[in-house]
């Protein structure tokens, strides 16, 4: 009877073994972070386990494949005793069901959807489990095989996992679409350039830096931007940008006849084959809102704002009620295609 009891019992750490190692692999850092941030019981051992998985890994195969080898055993012993020949043939295969549908396939299961639930208790097992067995040698003769083998130690998440969990969140109710839509734009900055997302020198709002603050403004009194690239000589020659509320508060002190360039600041230049990340990156860096976007040939293409950043990420334009819907980008197109033909009529 012993016999039975010692197969059962071997089968059952076996089933331990399989939900502890599904734990320990679906179980997210972060919350392993948060909850040992907070003291919360059972944390501080799952995060050591988070921190060291190689070694907890090992530790569990390790009790598998002893409690594996001796429920075999075990079973080979009492079907010698009590089964007859056919009897025995038949046994390897009935063991083999039973290992992977009770010590493999049902424990996993259980393990990936109950992680929450059983993380601390299994952690605080194996946290000493394995402590012991580190006496043996065998944990560290298993990590320094694996390290040759596999010649790398840590598992690098790429842009596609990222994306890949955003989307099973997103699915599983964790975050909502939107929410879901800016880590996909997020991790996809690098790969889009400034020029994409530039506002087209074409239809850039502009001012003449040579004339005066009440000329300008007999001209449009409507300046629809905080901050205004202004021009010279050509107006596809920006050398600087005024501040509307620098320009306005002058106007109001009586300062209307003297010239836009008088309030000039520097405008910051950038090639318009920079990534977003690095043009957000910039911005912040330099503390300005606003960038000259040039073409490889060094001229004017346009300008860059945080807000077309910010729009990058969330996905969608901002728009105020004084805004209208126009796609930039096909109104450029269109005024260089309408100019062109314009100077080949003059040429005929």
């Amino acid at each position: 009877m012993w016999t039975i009891f010692s197969v059962i019992g071997a089968l059952t750490i076996s089933a331990c073994c399989s939900i502890s190692e599904a734990v320990f692999y679906s179980y997210p850092r972060n919350t392993a972070e948060h909850l040992a941030s907070k003291g919360a019981w059972g944390s501080r051992f799952m995060l050591d386990i988070k921190n060291n998985m190689e070694h907890y890994i090992a530790s569990v195969l390790i009790v598998n494949t002893l409690a594996n080898t001796f429920a075999v055993s075990m079973a080979t012993r009492l079907a010698a005793q009590h089964l007859s020949p056919t009897q025995q043939m038949i046994l390897p295969w009935v063991m083999t069901v039973f290992i992977l549908l009770f010590g493999e396939i049902v424990p996993k299961t259980v393990g990936v959807k109950q992680n929450r639930v059983l993380g601390p208790f299994v952690a605080l097992v194996f946290f000493y489990l394995t402590k012991i067995l580190n006496f043996t040698g065998l944990i560290w003769l298993s990590v320094r095989l694996t390290s040759r083998l596999t010649g790398e130690k840590n598992q690098e998440y790429t842009r596609d996992d990222i994306i890949s969990l955003a989307e099973l969140s997103k699915d599983d109710g964790i975050i909502d679409p939107q929410q879901a839509e800016i880590v996909k734009n997020a991790v996809n900055l690098k790969s889009v350039s400034a020029r994409s997302i530039m506002t087209p020198r074409q239809v850039a709002f502009t001012l003449n830096g040579n004339a005066s603050i009440k000329e300008s403004l007999e001209i449009n009194n409507q300046w629809p931007f905080s901050r205004i690239p202004i021009y010279l000589e050509k107006e596809d020659e920006w050398v600087g940008l005024i501040l509307r509320r620098e320009v306005f508060n002058a106007l109001l002190e009586g300062k209307g006849d003297q010239a836009l360039r008088k309030f000039m600041r520097p405008l910051k230049m950038i090639p318009d084959s920079m990534s977003v990340a690095s043009l957000l990156q910039k911005l912040l860096n330099q503390r300005t809102h606003i960038m000259g976007v040039v073409d490889e040939y060094g001229s004017m293409a346009g300008i860059a704002t945080l807000e077309d950043v910010l729009e990058t990420l969330l996905g969608s334009e901002i728009i105020d009620e004084f805004d209208e819907a126009v796609d930039l980008q096909e109104e450029a197109r269109k005024r260089s295609i309408a100019l062109a033909a314009i100077k080949l009529n003059s040429r005929e």
